[in-house]
C-alpha cells in the first residue's frame, strides 16, 4: 500500500460512515424533524475533495454547473432576504451539495457492491426491528420494547410502524431509498432478498400517503411508454382483459377491507372514500393539504415571481398567497402554526427551486438534471444486464423529494452521485 493511499483511507472511512448512516435520519442529534447525521462525517471530508478538485482544475461538468447554482443560490438570497433567514435556508443547500461531492467521489474509487452489501446488512437489521414492532403492536411481546426502540432510534414513539424514524412516513422513505439497492442485488443474482419483500410489506403496513405518491410517480415515469403503446392499442388483448379485470377486482377488495378492518388506515380511507370532491379532501385531511397545496403555492409564488424570491422566502410568500384559496384550512393546527411562525415550507424541492430560485436557479438544475440523464443512458447502454438498477435509481431520485423540500434530504443526493460516478467509471474502463 502506498503512502498516498494510507492518507485517504481515515478520509473514505469517514465517507463510508456517512453512507451507511444516511437512513437514519431521525436520531436525536439536532432540533429539527429531518436529522441526517450522516453530515457531520460527509460534509468536512467533501468539503477538502472540493478544494482538490478546484486547485487541481478537475471539477467535472456536473459538480460545476451544481457549483453555479449554489453561487447563484446563494448571492440572490442574500440580495433578497435578511441575512438570517438567508443563512438558515443557505446551510442545507450547503450541506447537500457537499454530501453529493463526497458520495461522488468515494464511488468513484470503490465498488458498489462493497457499499451495497453493508447497507444491504443494515436493512435487515432494519426488517427485524418492523417485525418487533409488530409484534408489540399486536400485543404478542411488552409494547414497552417499541418504546425502547422508538426513543433510541428518534427520541419519539409513534403509534404506527417507525423502524428507525420518528413516524410512519419517514420509515417510508427509508424503504424506498433501499429499493434501489434492493434492485442491484435482484440485476446480479437474479432473485431478491427476503428482507426486500418484508420490507415491502412493512411498506404497505405503514400506509403512508407520502410513500405510495414517490412510489407511483416513480413507476409511472418508468412506465410511461407502456402507457402511450396502450392507448394505441399497440398491445394483445389479453392484456387488455387482464387490466378491465384488475380495474373491477381492486374496489370490491377496497370495500372489502373497509368494512372489515379498523385502524388509521381504514379511517384515513373513509375520509376519501366520504369526500364528495377533491376539495372536499383537502378541507378534510390535514396531512393530504399540506402536502399538495403547500407545493401547489409554491408554483404560484414563481408564476408572479419569475426570477424568484431567494432561499427562505417561501414562508413570507406563503402567508400571503394562502388567504387567497377557498379550501378552509383553520381547522389545522400545523397550517395555522406554519401562519403564525413564518415557517411553512413548500414540502417539494421543485416547488422550492421555483418559488425561491426563480427561472435563473431552475435552468441551471435542469442543466444538472438533464445531464444525469445522459449519465443515464450512458449507463445502460454501458451494462444493459444492470438496466432496471440504473432506472429505479434515477426515477426514485427524481420523486423522493416531491414530498421533501430540503436541499439536505441525502438520497437525493446519494443517488444522482452513484449515478454520476458509475457513469465516469465506465468512462475509463473501469467495472462498477
Amino acid at each position: 500500500m502506498n503512502s498516498s493511499s494510507k492518507i485517504n483511507n481515515p478520509l473514505h472511512t469517514m465517507l463510508l460512515c456517512g453512507i451507511l448512516l444516511i437512513p437514519f435520519m431521525s436520531l436525536p442529534v439536532m432540533p429539527s424533524d429531518y436529522r441526517p447525521i450522516s453530515v457531520f462525517f460527509l460534509f468536512p471530508v467533501s468539503v477538502f475533495v472540493y478544494l482538490k478538485y478546484i486547485a487541481r482544475s478537475k471539477v467535472k461538468k456536473d459538480i460545476l454547473i451544481l457549483s453555479l447554482f449554489v453561487l447563484f443560490s446563494v448571492v440572490h438570497s442574500l440580495i433578497l432576504q435578511p441575512f438570517l433567514t438567508s443563512l438558515r435556508a443557505i446551510v442545507p443547500l450547503l450541506l447537500g451539495f457537499f454530501s453529493y461531492i463526497g458520495i461522488n467521489y468515494y464511488f468513484q474509487r470503490t465498488k458498489v457492491i462493497t457499499v451495497f452489501n453493508k447497507l444491504t446488512k443494515l436493512f435487515v437489521f432494519i426488517a427485524i426491528l418492523g417485525i418487533i414492532e409488530i409484534l408489540a403492536m399486536k400485543n404478542l411481546i411488552p409494547y414497552s420494547i417499541k418504546l425502547f426502540i422508538g426513543e433510541v432510534f428518534s427520541g419519539k414513539v409513534s403509534s404506527r410502524i417507525q423502524l428507525i424514524t420518528m413516524e410512519g412516513s419517514w420509515a417510508a422513505k427509508i424503504i424506498i431509498f433501499s429499493i434501489p439497492i434492493y434492485v442491484y442485488h435482484y440485476c446480479k443474482n437474479g432473485y431478491f432478498y427476503l428482507s426486500f419483500y418484508i420490507l415491502f410489506l412493512l411498506f404497505l403496513l405503514i400506509f403512508s400517503l407520502e410513500g405510495f405518491a414517490i412510489l407511483g410517480f416513480a413507476l409511472m415515469f418508468r412506465f410511461f411508454p407502456v402507457l402511450i403503446k396502450l392507448l394505441f392499442f399497440k398491445y394483445r388483448l389479453k392484456y387488455y382483459l387482464y387490466g378491465l379485470i384488475s380495474v373491477m377486482i381492486i374496489p370490491l377488495l377496497i370495500l372489502l377491507v373497509l368494512n372489515t378492518e379498523s385502524g388509521y388506515q381504514i379511517s384515513r380511507l373513509y375520509k376519501f372514500v366520504d369526500a364528495q370532491s377533491f376539495s372536499k379532501i383537502l378541507s378534510l385531511d390535514g396531512s393530504t393539504f399540506i402536502r399538495i397545496v403547500y407545493p401547489a403555492l409554491g408554483f404560484f409564488i414563481f408564476w408572479n415571481n419569475p426570477f424568484g424570491v431567494g432561499l427562505g422566502g417561501y414562508a413570507e410568500s406563503f402567508n400571503s398567497h394562502i388567504s387567497t384559496i377557498s379550501i378552509k384550512y383553520s381547522h389545522f393546527e400545523e397550517v395555522v402554526g406554519d401562519i403564525k411562525t413564518v415557517s411553512a415550507d413548500p414540502k417539494n424541492l421543485y416547488s422550492k427551486i421555483f418559488s425561491e430560485t426563480g427561472i435563473i436557479g431552475v435552468l441551471l438544475f435542469m442543466t444538472f438534471l438533464f445531464l444525469q440523464l445522459r449519465y443515464l443512458k450512458y449507463n445502460i447502454n454501458y451494462l444493459p444486464k444492470y438496466k432496471l438498477f440504473f432506472l429505479s435509481n434515477f426515477f426514485l431520485a427524481i420523486t423522493c423529494v416531491i414530498q421533501f423540500g430540503s436541499f439536505a434530504y441525502l438520497p437525493f443526493w446519494f443517488a444522482f452521485a452513484l449515478n454520476s460516478a458509475v457513469y465516469f467509471k465506465f468512462r475509463k474502463g473501469l467495472d462498477i
